[in-house]
């Protein structure tokens, strides 16, 4: 079996690509297929037609890829096969930043004075989380400054070297600076608080910043599946997400459980096409990339 992730080793698609693969009880390959938050990976799926052993990871720009014209695919494409977890956002800031405080780095967000550095592609959900917040504080959301990386821990080292001010990566991508402590943890996207080393930082909610938001993974596989296939695949998924391991895994990396099978799947993706067209026509998503 071959397990397609759209970032690099140690980002998003890769994580959640290991985890499946490290419990599903057969011989996983994963194959990094990065660029264009996840693009170029469903590109290559795409032209497997039928292929029964070959899933990639989905998530948000599956679909807003196609929104802002990144790519002319979207799930619609592909065969939604399933909703695996949700994982929320942390901001995050270096050590002795002037941004420390959450009020000082929404004060530099308003006003447009702070660079912000993020994964994976424009209109991919922590560029979302940004526009959201840079919207609440009438903040002009197509003139901030923005860096766009590959994977998580590229905008983090592109922050630990200075160039950008704020980091906007999920929680976990965070985790191994805040042990380091060469990051420090600002705010959250969750709807309450986290546990660990985010339980002292406050939600975007305790802000009064009404943004509660976080990127979903799943799977999709090829075109052209047959229902056998289907089926197969959603009898494996089902029972390896209800085992042990899983739920320790997500509880290991602060992931949210939110298994769903192919047909609840793609009814969760058909929404989520609806609602974030919506919010990227109304946030006007149109920024400027400074990527070094």
């Amino acid at each position: 079996m071959e397990i397609i992730a759209g970032t690099p080793p140690g980002g998003g698609q890769d994580r959640t690509a290991r985890a499946i693969a490290g419990i599903l009880d057969t011989e996983v390959t994963i194959t990094n297929v990065p660029g264009r938050g996840g693009g170029n990976a469903w590109d290559r799926l795409i032209a497997r037609k039928g292929a029964t052993d070959l899933v990639a990871v989905s998530s948000p720009t599956l679909i807003t890829n196609a929104i802002v014209g990144e790519s002319a695919i979207d799930h619609r494409d592909l065969t939604p096969l399933a909703l695996l977890y949700t994982e929320h956002s942390a901001l995050v800031v270096r050590p002795g930043s002037r941004l420390e405080e959450p009020s000082a780095l929404l004060d530099a967000i308003g006003e447009g004075s702070a660079f912000v550095s993020f994964a994976t592609a424009l209109g991919n959900m922590n560029h979302l989380i940004l526009a959201e917040i840079a919207t609440h504080l009438d903040a002009p959301v197509s003139r901030l400054p923005i860096r766009v990386f590959e994977s998580a821990p590229q905008a983090l080292a592109d922050l630990d070297a200075g160039n950008g001010d704020i980091a906007v990566v999920s929680a976990v991508s965070a985790l191994p600076g805040l042990g380091e402590g060469t990051l420090v943890p600002v705010m959250v996207t969750a709807p309450e608080r986290l546990g660990g080393v985010f339980a002292d930082t406050p939600t975007c909610l305790e802000m009064d910043v009404p943004c509660v938001r976080g990127t979903w993974r799943g799977l999709v596989g090829p075109p052209g599946l047959d229902e056998s296939a289907v089926d197969a695949w959603a009898e494996r998924l089902g029972n390896t997400t209800a085992t042990g391991p899983w739920k320790r895994l997500l509880e290991d990396n602060l992931w949210t459980g939110t298994y769903l099978g192919p047909k609840y799947t793609w009814q969760f993706l058909e929404g989520e096409r609806e609602q974030l067209s919506r919010l990227l026509e109304q946030t006007g998503l149109v920024a400027r990339v400074d990527d070094g």
